[in-house]
């Protein structure tokens, strides 16, 4: 950890603070999603997993609001934000279950995956935790997602939810594009940890 963000240092907790206010804003929306989706949906099985989910997004919401407030943070006041809007429209604007779980599990998730395994090295232990447990259990939602998907497997429905999962990933990139350039240039101005 030669590049550990300085904890303490206002201007690093600053930077941290909005990326975990962007994670908390990632799983309201997708709380938002998922109760939408399971009104939209009628297979028995979809539901069941749906809901199961829907329980972990509101404990990692909760979890995550008390380490914005350790922060001296609140993820409330950013509620508002509409700055993922638009992977989030486009997964309820999909047709299907086969499509909103690519738009939903293969882009949402992969990505909030991919993003707490980036900051579980760069922060002290207690945050790390939160974010591993948030980082499996979205994996287990993926690989969930995964199994329906693998029963849909034609050609044309590979290539059109390749396409799909390309467009929530680029959406969430410019969704993530300030807070996660601030943090990134608070870790690497930050002194190595073994001085």
């Amino acid at each position: 950890m030669a590049h550990a963000i300085p904890i303490g240092d206002r201007h690093s907790d600053v930077a941290l603070m909005e990326v975990l206010v962007r994670l908390w804003q990632t799983k309201q929306k997708s709380i938002a999603v998922l109760e939408k989706w399971l009104l939209k949906t009628a297979d028995i099985e979809i539901k069941m997993g749906l809901k199961s989910q829907l329980t972990d997004e509101r404990r990692q919401i909760h979890i995550l609001d008390d380490e914005i407030k350790r922060f001296g943070g609140l993820a409330s006041t950013a509620a508002r934000e509409n700055a993922l809007d638009r992977p989030f429209a486009i997964v309820l604007s999909q047709p299907n279950d086969a499509l909103r779980l690519t738009a939903f599990h293969r882009g949402i998730k992969v990505f909030s995956v991919d993003r707490c395994g980036h900051l579980i090295p760069l922060v002290e232990s207690r945050l790390a935790r939160v974010l591993e447990q948030m980082a499996r259990d979205d994996e287990r939602h993926v690989r969930w997602a995964d199994i329906r998907l693998a029963r849909t497997q034609g050609i044309e429905e590979q290539r059109q939810r390749s396409v799909l999962q390309r467009r929530v990933l680029d959406a969430l990139e410019t969704a993530w594009t300030r807070p996660w350039t601030q943090l990134a240039r608070r870790r690497f101005a930050a002194p190595p940890a073994w001085r």
